[in-house]
């Protein structure tokens, strides 16, 4: 998936916000050993580099989105747990973060234009003032965090 952010990584990484630490430090808290952990589906692979401070192998591949786990110690369920991130932004930070989106530049390369006038002229609208204003924008993160079975030896 990372290779989808080639074209646009500088943007991306100008704009986009960074994973709450207490995301991982869940994650790690939840797990009894840290030899590997499955990263599955989080993009660029920035999520996968902060979890390689807590375990050995990070393991990005993957081939559904079957989750059929157990839960991990101390829990009753697999998730999903919510975090949240949160990033001040003017709007066109906000524009350059949406057109750093692989989907959006997938639309562009076959003549889409997602930020159409009348959709920046909408975001415009209800940003308020002239778009210059920061405002804080939260970004919901959502984990299924499991076990492959007993760990009982």
């Amino acid at each position: 998936m990372a290779q989808l952010f080639i074209k646009q990584a500088q943007q991306y990484l100008e704009t986009r916000p960074n994973y709450p630490q207490q995301l991982f430090q869940f994650i790690a808290s939840k797990t009894p050993s840290h030899d590997l952990a499955w990263d599955v589906g989080t993009g660029s692979g920035q999520a996968a580099t902060s979890i390689a401070e807590s375990y050995k192998k990070v393991d990005t591949e993957y081939r559904s989105i079957d989750f059929p786990f157990e839960p991990v110690d101390g829990l009753d369920h697999t998730g999903p747990f919510q975090f949240k991130t949160e990033r001040l932004m003017t709007l066109d930070e906000y524009f350059m973060y949406l057109s750093s989106w692989s989907s959006y530049q997938t639309a562009k390369e076959k003549g889409v234009e997602l930020l159409s006038d009348g959709v920046v002229k909408e975001f415009t609208r209800a940003w308020g003032e002239d778009g210059t204003q920061s405002k804080t924008v939260v970004f919901p993160v959502y984990l299924r965090i499991g076990k492959v079975g007993s760990l009982d030896i």
